[in-house]
């Protein structure tokens, strides 16, 4: 009788890469999900939650409560695949115009949360074999002679709603915190560098620009989680990543009778490093008043 066995299960780099990246997509989309359902789709929840958290620190023996203004430089990285090939892209640094305001809540000297407003310039810097542009209504390419392109950057300016809870020693203004925050994306900029075209003049050194308000471009509501850490300086440390694809893989546009998605097929996750100064509006606490130190005297002066 002969036994009939497969070939051997042989585990190479291709393999375990496969893997890897097949647990990080289902991780992603467990996480997304959860995003998806309970910040976007239960958009009611996320607001009922966040208003039962301010009026429970309003009703609460808070410590304090405060405002604070920061501003943010941030260094932002994506990963990329576009029809499960990986696209390199570049370190995109941005320090205009990134601002936040918030509410802080102090329960005593060890825990709290904040809540607030932010605007944030957030994109990546592909390099592709190919991209779209806008402005033109055309593909170009790396290594075409016409048609040629040498670099590219794409962004959207978002506002946000975050909540994050915090606990450290706020006396000394060290402390961490972490949360979440779902943006609303406004307003796209694209830009391409081209090279060997007559298509625009010497003044614009080959820069192919498009901009569009309230566009779909790009995902219309970005969830993402962060965390970091306050110094006593006042500069806070964060990291944040981004839970939804950044661009809209339904995106398409008509030219010339010529319909295109240029987003289909792209999986891009943008996560980022971010310095930031924090400005608080602390009220100065007034010194207790000692009853037993003895009252100064009143100078006797002779007439």
């Amino acid at each position: 009788m002969e036994v009939l066995l497969g070939e051997p299960y042989i585990l190479n780099g291709d393999t375990i890469r496969n893997k890897l990246n097949l647990l990080y997509q289902n991780t992603k989309a467990t996480i997304c999900s959860f995003f998806y359902l309970y910040l976007f789709k239960k958009m009611k929840i996320y607001i009922a939650i966040l208003t039962s958290i301010i009026i429970f620190a309003n009703t609460a023996k808070t410590q304090e409560i405060y405002r604070a203004s920061s501003l943010e430089m941030i260094f932002s990285f994506a990963n990329i695949n576009q029809n499960n090939n990986h696209v390199p892209v570049g370190m995109r640094y941005t320090a205009f115009f990134h601002t936040q305001q918030t509410i802080h809540f102090d329960f005593k000297d060890k825990f709290g949360f904040y809540t607030g407003l932010g605007i944030r310039n957030i994109g990546f810097t592909p390099f592709p074999d190919s991209i779209y542009s806008h402005k033109s209504n055309k593909f170009y390419s790396k290594t075409a002679t016409e048609n040629k392109f040498t670099s590219a950057k794409i962004r959207t300016y978002t506002i946000g709603l975050p909540i994050a809870f915090k606990f450290g020693n706020f006396k000394k203004g060290l402390y961490f915190y972490a949360g979440g925050e779902i943006e609303y994306s406004f307003h796209f900029k694209e830009k391409i560098w081209l090279e060997n075209t007559d298509e625009f003049s010497i003044e614009e050194e080959g820069k192919n620009k498009y901009t569009e308000w309230f566009g779909d471009e790009v995902t219309l509501f970005l969830p993402s989680i962060f965390a970091g850490v306050k110094l006593p300086q006042g500069v806070t440390v964060s990291f944040k990543w981004y839970l939804q694809n950044f661009l809209n893989t339904k995106h398409e546009i008509t030219h010339n009778n010529i319909t295109v998605k240029p987003y289909e097929g792209y999986d891009t996750q943008i996560f980022y490093v971010s310095l930031a100064l924090i400005l608080e509006s602390k009220k100065p606490k007034a010194k207790p008043i000692d009853n037993n130190s003895p009252i100064p005297s009143t100078p006797q002066i002779d007439m």
